[in-house]
């Protein structure tokens, strides 16, 4: 089988109370592990170029207790993709079009 042209780069973070920014660029995973310390863990993501691509995959819960939220600085329809109770295989998926990134899914996330 051929594999699909279009490969996404990977990058592991540990997201934090504090916050973690990402960086904006073309097709990027970013696999989470929450910080295990019972709150928020944030994400932020700055404004990219048109067709920036990210998924970002939870692939590590440090408390059951803890919460996710990836915050791009403009995104259609909301502030931010809330995990209010993450799981290991949860994800949200945004593009970037010219102005805002757009949530194409999610699942255990919510527009918020």
């Amino acid at each position: 089988m051929k594999p699909h042209r279009r490969h996404l780069r990977t990058e592991s973070i540990s997201s934090a109370s504090e916050g973690v920014a990402v960086s904006p660029g073309r097709g990027m995973l970013h696999l989470i592990t929450t910080d295990g310390d019972q709150d928020a863990n944030v994400v932020t993501l700055a404004d990219g170029v048109a067709g920036d691509r990210h998924v970002f995959l939870i692939v590590v819960v440090g408390n059951a207790n803890d919460d996710l939220e990836v915050t791009p600085a403009n995104i259609n329809g909301g502030d931010k993709v809330d995990f209010a109770d993450p799981a290991v295989g949860d994800y949200c998926e945004l593009v970037f079009q010219g102005a805002n990134w757009f949530l194409l899914g999610t699942e255990g996330g919510s527009l918020a």
